[in-house]
């Protein structure tokens, strides 16, 4: 294989990722698939899953966005019963925010049907190169967690 420059490099990804994303999610029937929620929705359900609770000001800043946008992302997954706000006890300004079993539910049911999606279309490759492929991205999750997030996605409106 021919070295690419970082820009062609960049152009192929663009390429070859829709491409791998749709053969992963072809099998699945679930409310990401079918329109239902988005996928910002589904990164909140899981900041979520582990969390009992969350502050609207923690969900933007793990989604990078203002909180008057990240209010609007919440108040879609509350209508959709997959997240509800609780008000706290002692001080009424401040808001919760906890994933329902309805969105437990729905982002296990995703997430089963995504690892169907992967076993099957990783199946194809050997060990070494499924090793290879997890190495790279996880050397990829570890450096984006310990460089500071540019501001680039605080206009964004989920």
């Amino acid at each position: 294989m021919k070295l690419l420059t970082l820009e062609a490099f960049g152009d192929r990804m663009i390429e070859l990722f829709p491409k791998l994303m749709r053969e992963i999610s072809q099998y699945e029937s679930n409310y990401l698939t079918e329109g239902v929620i988005t996928v910002p929705q589904v990164w909140v359900l899981d900041f979520l899953k582990d969390e009992k609770s969350a502050q609207m000001n923690e969900i933007a800043t793990y989604m990078k966005l203002k909180f008057s946008s990240a209010t609007g992302l919440i108040d879609r997954m509350v209508k959709h019963q997959l997240v509800k706000r609780v008000r706290s006890e002692t001080d009424r300004r401040v808001v919760f925010i906890s994933i329902t079993s309805k969105g437990k539910k729905i982002l296990q049911e995703i997430y089963k049907q995504k690892r169907k999606g992967i076993m099957r279309l990783f199946g194809r490759l050997g060990t070494e190169d499924r090793m290879q492929y997890m190495e790279l991205i996880e050397k990829l999750v570890k450096d984006l967690s310990s460089v500071p997030q540019e501001s680039c996605y605080a206009n964004r409106h989920y």
